[in-house]
């Protein structure tokens, strides 16, 4: 046997283990990221009110979008969604922050102190 340890695109490991190929995803208990892909509605928008209508396009990527999602092994957005994978909710994540570029000299610190 044996183990190697790599950073790896989780969707497509999982797609390969469907395959039926022996490899493993494990999510280190100390915690990972998510590269999430937002949608989003600026509040200057002209018509915000149809992009709450059923057929819209934020409404139907988080309904059948999101099913979709889940059948190609990515994380839906949604946590209602049973997936083939593990949802945000079922992962440890590393803490982040929400100042954007700000603390850009204390992340760099504090990425360093986590991995260095």
């Amino acid at each position: 046997m044996k183990a190697t340890i790599f950073g790896a695109v989780d969707y497509v490991t999982y797609n390969t283990i469907a395959q039926g190929k022996t490899v493993k995803v494990i999510f280190p208990e100390s915690g990972t990221v998510v590269a999430p892909r937002p949608m989003i509605i600026l509040k200057s928008s002209q018509h915000v009110d149809s992009t709450k209508r059923k057929n819209s396009l934020i409404t139907c990527s988080l309904t059948r979008g999101s099913n979709k999602v889940a059948k190609a092994w990515l994380m839906p957005a949604r946590t209602d969604i049973k997936a083939q994978c593990p949802l945000i909710t079922e992962i440890w994540l590393l803490p982040t922050q929400q100042e954007g570029n700000a603390n850009r000299a204390l992340i760099l610190k504090n990425f360093a102190t986590l991995f260095g």
